[in-house]
């Protein structure tokens, strides 16, 4: 799914002015569900080789948050970016712990 860049086709469909909030809603929740895969979460967030330049997808759903959205659309969302943002939390604390294993041997 991720090099079909069925990502991008549903980061971009809840953009557009006049998609209906349910489908809006239904991209959201199919994103929410390829979110549990670190490879897409990954993608989504433009940390991949496979990511293009321009605006990742991640990109896309903040700027749907900023805009005005339906209540249901607005919750979706947001859902979205918690689950995403939990996973930047624990790479960065990953991370951090790597690097300090790596300086402060066991």
């Amino acid at each position: 799914l991720v090099a079909n860049s069925v990502v991008e086709a549903l980061s971009e469909l809840v953009l557009v002015d006049y998609t209906a909030s349910s489908l809006k809603v239904m991209c959201l929740a199919s994103l929410d569900r390829l979110m549990d895969y670190p490879c897409a979460i990954d993608h989504f967030l433009g940390w991949d080789a496979e990511s293009r330049g321009g605006e990742s997808p991640y990109q896309h759903i903040l700027k749907l948050l900023l805009s005005k959205q339906t209540v249901r659309v607005s919750t979706a969302a947001s859902k979205l970016m918690e689950k995403v943002h939990i996973y930047e939390l624990l790479a960065s604390l990953q991370d951090t712990t790597e690097k300090l294993l790596a300086h402060f041997p066991l």
